[in-house]
């Protein structure tokens, strides 16, 4: 997909959009590049992108999972992680879901 590890780096640092539609799609397997780009992201301290980094690797590995054929693993990680905070991208989605939820509950009770 990427001819070397800098357009890579340029695609996920400069394209200015990170959300599930932006996600970068990988053959299964072809996060290790992925994964010393966060490394290096890490070191630089640069935490914001070391995230959007990490999403991108989480989400490559639920849809390899739906691609091996593990359709309920894939399920338990899509709706654990990426729906609730796009694993660790957007932290505080989760409250908001909590929050949420117990008012819509709170009605119920």
């Amino acid at each position: 997909m990427f001819s070397d590890f800098a357009d890579m780096a340029e695609h996920i640092l400069e394209s200015g959009s990170y959300g599930p539609a932006a996600a970068l799609n990988l053959a299964p397997g072809d996060e290790i590049g992925l994964a010393q780009l966060r490394k290096l992201l890490q070191d630089a301290g640069l935490h914001d992108d070391e995230r959007k980094a990490t999403s991108s690797i989480q989400r490559n590995i639920t849809l390899d999972d739906f691609r091996d054929g593990k359709v309920f693993a894939g399920f338990l990680r899509f709706v654990g992680f990426d729906v609730t905070t796009a694993y660790g991208l957007y932290p505080s989605r989760a409250l908001i879901e909590i929050l949420a939820f117990g008012f819509l509950f709170a009605f119920v009770y």
